[in-house]
């Protein structure tokens, strides 16, 4: 049995240019305002319905939970979404 090291095929780059993604639309200063929210409020508005139905330490946790959570959909819309990357001018 033999391999035969094939290289790569030549594949176009393809860029999202700035004018189709849903980001590129939002102002920068609508995706900050969004991101704060997301960061911000969600969780505090967790912690306190939990801490209200359910208590100061489950409201504590769910809190947490929803914080994790929230930091994760922050970071995927700012590092995969690109969010803040800068396209240069065509």
């Amino acid at each position: 049995m033999h391999l035969k090291l094939v290289p790569p095929q030549k594949q176009e780059t393809h860029q999202t240019h700035r004018s189709n993604t849903f980001g590129s639309r939002l102002n920068d200063n609508v995706k900050l305002a969004v991101l704060s929210i997301i960061m911000c409020f969600v969780p505090l508005m967790s912690y306190t319905f939990g801490a209200k139905a359910y208590g100061t330490e489950m409201g504590t946790h769910i809190g947490f939970i929803t914080g994790a959570c929230c930091m994760l959909v922050a970071a995927y819309l700012i590092y995969f979404s690109n969010w803040f990357q800068e396209y240069p001018e065509d």
